[in-house]
């Protein structure tokens, strides 16, 4: 979860990745 969350933020632009790493 930490991962994906540092992910989210790295790939703050695309909204869409963003969205599915909230899912996740």
């Amino acid at each position: 979860m930490s991962i994906c969350r540092k992910n989210c933020k790295f790939t703050s632009t695309i909204t869409k990745k963003r969205l599915i790493c909230e899912q996740n």
